[in-house]
């Protein structure tokens, strides 16, 4: 069991604990701002450097090391939903789930969905998914504490 687990496996942890914690500061911090650009920008760039640091080490061959043999077996299965689901792509799943939830989910769905572009389409998902989850986030926290 302990040879399963490698250095990346526990940079993942100790960065998914220092993002728990620091996500949360970093969130009322920018809500208590006055400043409009403080309150968007700083869970911005929080939020983008973090989805993009998950996605790096998401993307580490250690990580996941049957993602390949997964990939192989799991080639017809893929074909078949792509017929059946086509008017979805796998981009605007992996952007709603960016803008719905985290970055770190968002990361983990771009490693699994779109693992056959290039790294930086990659992660331009993550940053423009970043870019609406502030917004809708900070826009709905701020607005919810004028009514109160």
């Amino acid at each position: 069991m302990l040879r399963k687990i490698k250095s990346v496996h526990l940079q993942a942890v100790l960065f998914l604990i220092v993002y728990l914690i620091f996500s949360k500061v970093n969130l009322v911090s920018a809500i208590a701002s006055k400043s409009f650009w403080v309150s968007f920008l700083q869970p911005f760039v929080f939020g983008s450097l973090s989805g993009l640091v998950f996605l790096y080490l998401f993307s580490h061959e250690d990580f996941f090391p049957v993602a390949r043999e997964i990939e192989k077996k799991e080639k017809r299965a893929e074909q078949s939903w792509q017929r059946k689901l086509a008017h979805h792509g796998k981009v605007f799943i992996c952007f709603a789930i960016g803008v719905l939830t985290s970055p770190v989910l968002c990361a983990l769905a771009v490693r699994l969905l779109v693992h056959k572009h290039k790294f930086w389409y990659k992660y331009a998902i993550i940053f423009f998914a970043e870019i609406f989850s502030t917004v809708l986030n900070v826009g709905l926290l701020k607005g919810i504490i004028k009514i109160f």
